[in-house]
């Protein structure tokens, strides 16, 4: 079985040049139409992503978006 993943975090700020809130944006769009069809969405973080400081200042709190987003996906 094949689990594609939606999003990557290196794609979404060095390649598509998003910040923080763009990318946010980008991601509830691409989780809700996942929902749509009973889809699981899987995202795909680096370690270095995570830490909240230098480069990735402000991408941990997309990520705990992404955590608070699905769980009540979950729960719907």
């Amino acid at each position: 079985m094949i689990h594609p993943f939606q999003v990557m975090d290196v794609t979404l700020k060095s390649y598509l040049k998003m910040d923080p809130e763009q990318a946010w944006q980008q991601i509830e769009k691409l989780m809700h139409e996942v929902k749509n069809v009973n889809g699981t969405f899987i995202s795909l973080w680096h370690n270095e992503s995570l830490k909240d400081s230098g480069q990735w200042l402000g991408w941990r709190k997309v990520f705990e978006q992404i955590l608070v987003k699905g769980l009540k996906y979950a729960n719907d």
